[in-house]
């Protein structure tokens, strides 16, 4: 098995778990639409014209997308420096930055996951329009850093280039 089978199997395997996370939103989503539509209204209405549920759960789910683009920076370099370091590992150069990749997919698509739901969960109780912006972009985001063959490659090839570089 060469280099090229070996990441598609591993990429194969991040797909199906984002591809989880993206379809665990949207199935939340579908319900709380069918319960705000077709189930009479929200569960709770809003005190006053202002959906303070709406604005917290939204503004909660907006925090979390630079999180989850800078925290994923970080912990690739993370693991760079201790490649970097020589420290000894069970694993190969390769698997141990395959590893890495995982982690991060995971770290960040759970992140967005989460602020999602938080959204979902605000336009299920308020019924406020305002809710999906926070419902929008970390679903779009979810999608933008779906793992593709080439985009891991691509990223393992930077990896190797920090690699080679001197500290």
């Amino acid at each position: 098995m060469d280099e090229l089978d070996l990441l598609r199997g591993f990429v194969r395997r991040m797909q199906i778990i984002a591809g989880a996370l993206i379809a665990g939103v949207l199935a939340f989503l579908i319900v709380a639409t069918l319960v705000v539509h077709a189930g009479g209204g929200p569960l709770q209405a809003p005190a006053g014209n202002l959906p303070l549920i709406t604005l917290i759960l939204v503004g909660l789910s907006l925090v979390q997308i630079p999180t989850a683009v800078v925290f994923p920076g970080l912990m690739i370099q993370a693991a760079v420096q201790q490649l970097k370091s020589g420290q000894k590992s069970n694993l190969s150069p390769m698997a141990a930055m395959l590893r890495a990749l995982n982690s991060v997919m995971i770290m960040r698509m759970a992140m967005l996951e989460g602020g999602a739901f938080a959204a979902t969960i605000a336009y299920m109780l308020e019924g406020s329009h305002f809710a999906w912006p926070g419902i929008l972009a970390p679903v779009t985001l979810m999608l933008w850093y779906f793992p593709t063959t080439n985009g891991c490659r691509e990223k393992l090839e930077e990896i190797a280039g920090q690699l080679k570089r001197e500290p």
